[in-house]
């Protein structure tokens, strides 16, 4: 049997897109109220939840403009064709949780309640289990960009995943801590209050270089800017995309040393380090 192609699509709107469809705000306001939006496969009634109201527009848009990037031409797409992937990625993570992480009483209310609670906050929130993104929990606050058979499975997945992890939640109190602030959670104001844009525009730009979280060959600098600075927790703005891939001044690096540096984890510092190292003529310490 001839293999099925997934031709990828690129989203070829801006936010303002989502923004300004018909019901987003009725979306966003019924997953602000209830958590989530539930979406149901009629041939077997099976139930999965939705967590943004971008993705809940993709699914219900008839004629959602994309770039083709096989055909290398703009087109429209009904969204409804990546339903089946989503149910089935939700049903494999569903069973994935199932089968790993779901704890017996004596571990929950036992001496090994802590390491349970540590090790499933982690995965929630922190371990990149699918680059770039950290934790289980991305699809709470992230949209894919380009839309495949396997991007909208992955989606599907890690909802599946977070959706049990919520309803685990729901039934054993103890286990609320799971999303308790720590030391690796977003930054404050006061950290972020010296980021310019130029810099963060600097920083986008060395972080495609580097190789780590490559920009897509049709994706716009606005939206790789503004995924990159979610992925660190940084500020986003549109002068940040206005300043992508400027030149690495004197000034810049001074700033990307003492403002962005300690926002980030030490092997991104190493990989920008080297990089630009290797464009001195000698070798300039960055970080100690």
């Amino acid at each position: 049997m001839k293999k099925k192609i997934d031709t990828d699509y690129i989203l070829d709107i801006s936010f303002d897109y989502f923004h300004s469809h018909k019901f987003y705000e009725r979306f966003k306001s019924e997953i602000v109220s209830n958590g989530s939006m539930s979406m149901i496969r009629q041939k077997d009634n099976y139930k999965v939840k939705i967590f943004t109201a971008e993705l809940m527009i993709i699914f219900d848009s008839e004629k959602l403009p994309v770039f083709n990037r096989d055909l290398q031409k703009n087109t429209t797409i009904n969204g409804l064709i990546f339903t089946d992937s989503y149910f089935e990625g939700f049903h494999e993570g569903e069973q994935y949780f199932e089968n790993h992480f779901v704890p017996n009483v004596n571990t929950l209310y036992g001496e090994n309640a802590k390491p349970y609670i540590t090790n499933l906050h982690n995965n929630l929130i922190h371990t990149v289990h699918h680059p770039p993104y950290k934790g289980w929990n991305f699809v709470l606050k992230s949209v894919p960009t380009v839309l495949n058979n396997k991007n909208i499975k992955v989606f599907g997945y890690y909802s599946g995943i977070v959706s049990k992890v919520q309803e685990l939640v729901k039934i054993h109190k103890a286990l609320i801590n799971v999303y308790d602030n720590c030391e690796h959670e977003s930054h404050t104001e006061t950290e972020t209050s010296k980021l310019k844009a130029p810099v963060l525009g600097f920083f986008c730009g060395l972080i495609n270089k580097i190789g780590i979280y490559k920009r897509e060959e049709t994706e716009s600098a606005h939206v790789y800017c503004e995924r990159i600075c979610n992925y660190f927790k940084l500020p986003y703005r549109d002068r940040v995309r206005q300043n992508y891939n400027a030149s690495g001044t004197k000034k810049l690096i001074k700033e990307l040393n003492e403002n962005v540096f300690p926002l980030i984890d030490s092997e991104t510092i190493r990989l920008i380090q080297e990089y630009l190292d290797s464009k001195q003529p000698t070798k300039q310490i960055l970080y100690g």
